[in-house]
């Protein structure tokens, strides 16, 4: 995302404060006054994460999400690449990448301690290529990715407490085809395997453990989050996508009864592929190498919260852009460019 398209971003997100929702003065609430069954109803966590928020006992959420990433410019490390520095070695290089995933997610808390998530989606992938020949070619995939289920649980929670400290921990289910196959710049040489990047799922059961800190104030709420992603075993292609360790910060004020926009840093790092898909040939294309798989990227994510009034009332629209600060890769390897996400809640 260009600079002025992010600036704009910026300026939506905390100057429009007023224009389409009238109310008197007092419904404005003080989020400091409210008690915590209050609190965790009017959803002072940010929507950018799915699952990142609690219920109380008997509450219902449904929702909706897409995500739209772009992924241009070759780099090893730091070092930016030109095509041509990539085809010195490899007989075709990547060009660019586009990701789009329409996911689809539930919450119930049994408890008001314990809310219990799952959510699945519908990947598309696609691939532009230049081959040493000069000839290019787009590969491309879809599907329904991995099946995730999450549970949050209250380690410390006290009522009127300004600070919440939250255990996170999910399965994620392998129902992601690793399998998809897609015509090269040859088409005579028939449907070929497309390489870790362009697969749907990870084939593998993945147990992701985390922590999350939730901190409120006076129209204010802030917070961290730790994550793991821990691959279990290898999946039926002799291979493990690589582990990924994920932290943020965050903060959010609620301009008005309606708008709440929210900051987040946050940096992922992802290892490797462990072991290798013997259908793929690293010396080929760079996507094909196990050993150019992972990446470290620390993200700056603007976007805000819009809670739906009146008979709308329980319905929240969440918009997020985010913009890669730093990222270094095993490379070659294509860099993110941008990172759009927007999103639906319902809770009842």
């Amino acid at each position: 995302m260009r600079a002025s398209a992010l600036k704009l971003f910026l300026y939506c997100c905390f100057v429009v404060g007023t224009p389409f929702y009238c109310a008197e003065a007092s419904d404005e609430q003080d989020l400091a006054a409210l008690e915590l069954e209050a609190l965790l109803r009017e959803k002072i966590i940010p929507s950018n994460v799915l699952g990142t928020h609690t219920h109380m006992k008997g509450e219902w959420m449904i929702g909706y999400q897409y995500s739209f990433m772009d992924m241009k410019q070759l780099a090893d490390g730091t070092q930016k690449l030109s095509p041509a520095d990539v085809l010195a070695d490899f007989n075709v290089t990547p060009t660019a990448m586009q990701m789009q995933m329409h996911m689809f997610h539930v919450m119930y808390a049994p408890s008001d301690d314990l809310t219990l998530f799952a959510m699945a989606g519908y990947q598309m992938k696609s691939m532009d290529h230049l081959a040493f020949t000069g000839a290019e070619f787009t590969t491309r995939s879809n599907g329904f990715s991995d099946v995730k289920i999450r549970g949050l649980y209250h380690l410390y929670r006290k009522r009127f407490d300004a600070h919440r400290v939250i255990f996170k921990a999910a399965i994620s289910l392998p129902t992601g085809s690793i399998t998809k196959q897609d015509f090269l710049a040859n088409a005579a040489m028939g449907l070929r395997q497309l390489p870790y990047p362009m697969q749907i799922g990870s084939g593998t059961y993945d147990l992701i453990p985390g922590l999350k800190y939730v901190g409120t104030g006076d129209k204010n709420a802030w917070g961290a989050d730790l994550d793991l992603t821990l691959r279990l075993g290898k999946n039926k292609n002799d291979y493990a996508l690589g582990n990924i360790f994920e932290a943020n910060i965050w903060y959010r004020h609620q301009l008005n009864p309606w708008l709440a926009p929210f900051l987040q840093l946050k940096y992922t790092a992802v290892g490797n592929v462990n072991g290798a898909d013997t259908s793929l040939m690293p010396v080929a294309v760079p996507t094909n190498d196990p050993a150019r798989y992972g990446y470290r990227r620390l993200n700056l994510q603007v976007g805000m919260n819009i809670f739906l009034q009146g008979a709308l009332e329980g319905n929240k629209i969440a918009l997020e852009a985010s913009q890669p600060l730093y990222q270094s890769v095993n490379g070659p390897q294509l860099r993110a460019q941008w990172l759009f996400r927007g999103g639906w809640q319902w809770a009842f």
